[in-house]
């Protein structure tokens, strides 16, 4: 993923200038970027923290809630300082106001309509709280004919209690492999990790979508490859 500033000129002759939050994909023999999230309207330190989260090295704490490989399936207990950090931007990004005037809007709709379903607009506020991923703590409830969004304390605290938590689940019999082992090839993908975050994002800086044929594309991730276990070698040495 990557962070890109695009400008475009409207019919007036103005210019508008958007900040995309992008992915390379290849489609065949091509390479073209998909539009992740429209980022424009976001504060600069709020950007310049999604800056950061994109460049991060690998030994941080997305280790382990991005690892998954296989068989093994992670359950983690997202940190409280995570849930607060999200919380905090949640206020300062107006997203708790927002919601409150949808709600107020529905609420004003249903009362203006006697014959408007109350399931519908619960259903399409509750989408919009999933994809601000808030529903965990922001409640939508139905009082008759009257949506209401309240916050959620205690979910708010039971999120704490699991700070730091995290189960590795797999789908292998004991008889081909124990909870050690299964904890040990857990292990190892944050090192499968960490390595593929420094190839994107790290020194060697990888970047397959400037390379288009089949063999150029082999040659660069050799090269790539050859250059990380030299990186391997030289931290082994200094470290």
């Amino acid at each position: 993923m990557f962070i890109t500033k695009v400008v475009s000129k409207g019919k007036n002759g103005k210019s508008y200038t958007s900040i995309l939050l992008r992915q390379s994909v290849r489609v065949g023999s091509k390479v073209k970027s998909k539009t992740l999230a429209v980022l424009t309207h976001l504060p600069p330190h709020v950007l310049a923290a999604v800056r950061r989260a994109i460049a991060q090295p690998a030994n941080g704490l997305c280790e382990l809630a991005d690892a998954s490989e296989g068989s093994l399936r992670l359950r983690h207990g997202q940190s409280f300082g995570a849930v607060w950090v999200v919380d905090q931007i949640a206020q300062q990004l107006g997203i708790k106001q927002a919601l409150e005037a949808a709600v107020r809007k529905a609420n004003k709709y249903l009362e203006e309509h006697p014959r408007a379903k109350v399931d519908t607009q619960r259903k399409h506020l509750a989408a919009r709280l999933a994809s601000l991923q808030v529903q965990d703590w922001l409640q939508l409830t139905v009082n008759q004919r009257r949506l209401v969004l309240t916050l959620d304390a205690p979910a708010l605290q039971a999120e704490a209690q699991l700070d730091g938590c995290y189960v590795v689940e797999t789908d292998l019999k004991t008889t081909q492999a124990d909870a050690q082992t299964v904890h040990d090839r857990y292990k190892d993908l944050a090192l499968v990790e960490r390595d593929f975050r420094t190839l994107k994002t790290g020194h060697l800086e990888f970047r397959p979508w400037f390379v288009c044929t089949e063999d150029n594309t082999q040659a660069h991730a050799l090269t790539a490859m050859m250059a990380l276990k030299v990186r391997r070698y030289l931290e082994r040495a200094w470290w």
